[in-house]
């Protein structure tokens, strides 16, 4: 390893294990303050006039996590209607590069560019790309967030962009304050596949959750989500298991030991600590009989999507983002209370009257039982949730995308 790469390392391990929390979070937040202005003072002046060039979308191509998995998507459901485009790795924009020195994909200086991150990474991202290259380019960004209101530097970088896409009403809700041009655009989600088989007839009746503790424990709610199994099944057995993958552990070993607490004396209950390929992971969702999540707030719910797409039956906290998809089937939302958001891992933040929801574990436990008990309830549901879900993908159709501005600065043999 160079010293470069071994300096880096060190200053990552440090940043992530000996520096307190409220240091951190003071250390970024002042970091971001000083990138947003410098990305304001380079692209933030007037926009435009636009010119057609080709589609280019950015995001986390080669990694997992939620936004990351987004990123893939949104390039399915674009090359699912034969929509060519370019694709950009964001690792490549947020090195240590001067501000204002890099290109877009083959040199663009026009077209459209689709940033599927949202505010703090774009802004790093917007702050190393050329102002020539971006002044003709349509910028959209495709942003999620989890609370009711936006943080204040996301409402600054917002105007960095010609359009906003939300994933749902939820976040639209948030975004309409801050940009006059909001659009809900549904992720894409991919049929089910021979790697989602459904469960082997003997097997067990199978609850899967998940959660990457880099977005939270606390809102993810995994605890709330063995309460909810344990009050349903108070002792171990093997007609019934739960299986909980954690992403992203390292970052939190707080959560994770509470969570390694929580689930010592079960074993029916198997904790996957690392990472899923594709296969893998479309095999934990589709051989679950019930995807349990017990959120206390999601912008959309992406693996809860997917499993209603593999025909995996859902139970979710009645709350925020997956209501979107989830409203028609009441059998299967989880009662809860709205509180005060209180979130130990610092992540996100709290006061000024932002709230999110508290699952009743009660009922939770309750309708996780029915579906237990009633089978033709659970088979009869999962289709309806499965028909429900892959009606959104019509958002990505040609004659959708005709109805858009951006759609006609693409080249016309790019459409």
């Amino acid at each position: 390893m160079s010293a470069s790469k071994f300096a880096f390392h060190a200053t990552v391990q440090i940043w992530r294990h000996l520096l307190p929390r409220f240091l951190q979070k003071k250390l970024r937040k002042s970091a971001t303050q000083a990138i947003l202005r410098h990305v304001v003072k380079l692209h933030g002046g007037p926009k435009g006039p636009h010119q057609e060039g080709p589609l280019m979308v950015a995001g986390f191509l080669n990694e997992t996590f939620g936004i990351a998995r987004a990123c893939v998507t949104t390039i399915m459901g674009f090359e699912a209607n034969s929509t060519p485009l370019i694709k950009q790795d964001l690792r490549e924009w947020l090195g240590a590069h001067p501000f204002g020195t890099q290109a877009l994909p083959q040199g663009a200086t026009s077209g459209v560019l689709v940033l599927v991150c949202n505010a703090p990474e774009a802004m790093v991202a917007l702050s190393r790309i050329k102002p020539d290259s971006l002044k003709r380019t349509y910028r959209i960004g495709y942003w999620v967030y989890e609370l009711p209101q936006l943080p204040k530097d996301w409402i600054t970088a917002a105007s960095l962009f010609d359009e906003l896409w939300a994933p749902t009403e939820f976040v639209a809700d948030m975004l309409r304050p801050h940009h006059p041009n909001v659009r809900i655009v549904p992720y894409w989600t991919p049929a089910a596949s021979p790697l989602s088989a459904r469960p082997a007839a003997d097997a067990p009746f199978t609850v899967a959750t998940a959660g990457d503790l880099r977005s939270s424990e606390t809102r993810k709610n995994l605890r709330g989500a063995v309460q909810i199994f344990t009050t349903a099944f108070p002792s171990p057995s093997k007609a019934a298991r739960l299986r909980i993958k954690v992403g992203n552990s390292q970052t939190d070993a707080a959560s994770l030991d509470a969570l390694v607490s929580t689930i010592a004396q079960r074993d029916d209950i198997e904790l996957i600590d690392r990472d899923l390929d594709k296969a893998e992971m479309a095999a934990f969702i589709g051989h679950s009989d019930v995807y349990l999540s017990a959120h206390r707030a999601e912008g959309y719910g992406l693996v809860l999507a997917e499993a209603m797409r593999y025909g995996v039956t859902p139970l979710a906290t009645g709350y925020s983002g997956n209501m979107d998809f989830m409203d028609d089937f009441p059998e299967l939302l989880i009662d809860c209370r709205l509180v005060p958001v209180r979130d130990p891992t610092g992540i996100y933040p709290e006061g000024d009257g932002l709230v999110w929801a508290e699952p009743d574990i009660a009922d939770g436990a309750r309708k996780l039982r029915t579906l237990f008990e009633q089978e033709e309830l659970r088979a009869r549901l999962g289709e309806q949730c499965q028909r429900k879900i892959s009606q959104f993908n019509q958002a990505w159709t040609k004659e959708a995308f005709a109805q858009t501005e951006w759609f006609d600065l693409i080249k016309p043999n790019n459409r």
